[in-house]
């Protein structure tokens, strides 16, 4: 599954752990939903490899790894801040640079997945006093492992959802 994941994202490893391109499917998918939203954009990416790749369509691309770029993203002064969701932990606010984030690539981790839309998500919109909505956006390779993934994480999510609502109805 990891294998066709990277195929639907764009490159894969070969076996000398070496990425090879395949599409720019996502690439371009991105740069429509930039120029649509016109507005600053969290990418959450999965693959090392997708960091030079995005660099190259995006130059001015910058990454979450320090306090400082967590500070840049807050001022306003990042338009397109892509951040793995292995770093999204707790202790990352990122609400005041923005209100949109797009899923390049997926995998299967839904702690992960919902950690770093917790980013900017609508809880922390509230608490900040803004008033606006959280945009989630997927680019999603059709008939792919792409899809599998989004929908076993929902499906996780609704069961894991269903078992807070009885243990808190227990109470």
């Amino acid at each position: 599954s990891g294998k066709l994941l990277q195929m639907a994202s764009g490159m894969v490893y070969d076996e000398n752990k070496q990425a090879q391109w395949v599409h720019d499917a996502k690439i371009e998918g991105l740069k429509s939903i930039m120029e649509e939203l016109a507005e600053p954009l969290l990418v959450s990416y999965w693959f090392q490899w997708e960091i030079p790749m995005l660099r190259k369509a995006f130059p001015g691309i910058r990454f979450m790894k320090t306090q400082a770029d967590q500070d840049a993203w807050n001022a306003g002064k990042v338009d397109l801040m892509g951040i793995h969701p292995g770093s999204a932990a707790h202790g990352i606010d990122l609400q005041h640079g923005g209100r949109a984030i797009c899923h390049l690539t997926h995998h299967w981790n839904l702690e992960l997945y919902l950690q770093v839309n917790e980013r900017i998500g609508p809880v922390r919109q509230m608490q900040s006093g803004y008033n606006r909505n959280v945009l989630h956006y997927s680019l999603l390779a059709r008939d792919t492992m792409d899809v599998e993934a989004v929908d076993r994480k929902h499906t996780k999510k609704t069961i894991q959802d269903a078992l807070m609502a009885a243990r808190a109805h227990r109470g």
